[in-house]
């Protein structure tokens, strides 16, 4: 007897160490992949953008996405079968319960896949439900089997409470109360007096549900979610992106916050929110967009915006050596080549910064029309760099030189390259009057020799109002 008590004991101190070891090992290396993907994707779309992962990870995320905490879901369905096998023994309030938790699981499954905080809130639910199916099944069972089914419960949910609880956390730390010092007064009162039927695409902004009558729609929300996968791929195309914002979303308008503009390196959809919008306000860290009626090529094309054909460009700043060439490059292989000025670094500078300055100026040896005082110049460029180039110190400037200014003659404003995969950029200001010098600069700073620069499609457009 006491052998067979020992045994047990073994048997069940085994099968704890090796559910650990799975915990341990198999989990941490899943989530580390779906960190990566995280870098480059905007995390609530990396692990739904596929058919599969959108049926196991979306709809049934409840059960296997791991955010979900997916192993207590997996002690739940053989359960669940053994409920329905035996259906035939139990009471018609058992019946009722255990249907009523699924009808309520389907639902927020199906609605709230794309967040895993809307399925989150079914944990207390699936917990109970999980331990009292369990205690059903254990009635007459051993008492070591009891034991080990108990422990093993136990260990799975305080492993999940240690390796998920900064994801539990922050849904804690997204409250807002109006008496913030921080609280973007500003916005409510800009949002409050937008027409009711305006849709507003939000991200990340639980105040604009709880402090203003807007009518918004989540970017989580399952109707946002084509646009999103689209959005959120390092190379794709805007005029899709933009398309499928206008079908499925259809709103005039972008709440986010500043912090998120660049969704996590989400390349398509920086560029969608950096071409495609034009900013209304920022207030508290939280910024305003409104996106074009119309994609920015076809705007460019109306009045009053006036083209300026960019002439041959000039150095006005070299440290180092640098060649120049323009040559046809394709972006893809399903596109035509269209002619690109590449710049190479061929010889890193001595005691200082390599760096090179070039671009266009307002003056006889660049654009020889008057400089456009009181008007809006703006610069547009699809450009990308070596894939081993920091973005640190390569951008786009676009500056003006007022004499009489006292403080601060120069002015100017940066767009900075943030890819190394073809991106547009635009950049905007409204020259100020007198203005004595106009720039429109490329900085190209590389930190090592080889190391290149592209940039194509390169628009001037000034306007009397802004683009």
């Amino acid at each position: 007897m006491k052998k067979n008590k020992h045994t047990i004991t073994v048997i069940c101190i085994a099968s704890l160490l090796l559910t650990l070891l799975v915990l341990f090992l198999v989990y941490p290396i899943i989530d580390k992949k779906n960190a990566r993907a995280d870098q480059t994707r905007e995390e609530y779309t990396a692990d739904i953008a596929s058919s599969g992962k959108l049926l196991l990870n979306g709809y049934l995320g409840v059960l296997f996405r791991f955010k979900h905490v997916g192993n207590t879901g997996w002690i739940l369905l053989p359960l669940l079968v053994w409920f329905f096998l035996t259906r035939e023994k139990r009471e018609r309030w058992q019946k009722a319960l255990v249907f009523s938790w699924l009808c309520t699981m389907i639902f927020l499954s199906i609605k709230g896949y794309t967040n895993f905080r809307y399925q989150l809130s079914l944990f207390p639910l699936t917990i109970v439900m999980t331990l009292y199916l369990l205690s059903l099944f254990l009635v007459q069972k051993p008492k070591w089997l009891k034991s080990l089914c108990y422990s093993t419960f136990a260990l799975i949910v305080i492993f999940n409470l240690v390796n998920y609880f900064p994801a539990y956390r922050t849904t804690w730390q997204l409250q807002i109360s109006q008496t913030d010092p921080h609280y973007p007064y500003k916005l409510e009162e800009f949002l409050d007096s937008l027409d009711k039927n305006q849709l507003v695409l939000t991200v990340n902004q639980p105040f604009f549900y709880y402090h203003t009558q807007g009518k918004g729609l989540d970017y989580s929300c399952p109707t946002a979610v084509p646009f999103l996968i689209q959005a959120n791929k390092k190379k794709g195309s805007r005029d899709e992106v933009f398309r499928l914002f206008k079908d499925y979303i259809g709103g005039s308008y972008v709440l986010i916050n500043v912090m998120h503009r660049r969704f996590a390196r989400a390349v398509m959809m920086e560029e969608f929110l950096g071409v495609e919008c034009t900013e209304v306000m920022e207030d508290n860290g939280r910024q305003l967009l409104r996106v074009r009626p119309r994609k920015l090529e076809e705007e460019i094309t109306r009045p009053p915006y006036r083209h300026i054909n960019p002439p041959q460009s000039i150095r006005l700043l070299e440290s180092g050596i640098f060649s120049m060439e323009t040559k046809p490059v394709r972006e893809s292989k399903k596109e035509t080549p269209r002619d690109s000025l590449t710049v190479t670094c061929t010889g890193m500078a001595k005691g200082k910064k390599t760096q090179l300055l070039f671009g266009y100026e307002f003056s006889p040896r660049s654009i020889s029309e008057p400089i456009p005082s009181d008007q809006y110049v703006t610069f547009i460029v699809r450009a990308s760099f070596s894939h081993t180039l920091t973005p640190q110190g390569n951008s786009i400037l676009l500056s003006d030189y007022v004499e009489e200014q006292p403080k601060g003659k120069w002015e100017q404003l940066k767009n900075g390259f943030t890819t190394h995969v073809w991106r547009t950029y635009v950049l905007s200001k409204k020259i100020r009057p007198g203005a004595s010098h106009v720039n429109l600069v490329f900085s190209f700073t590389p930190r090592a020799v080889g190391q290149h620069f592209r940039v194509k499609d390169i628009k001037i457009i000034v306007s009397k109002k802004p683009l």
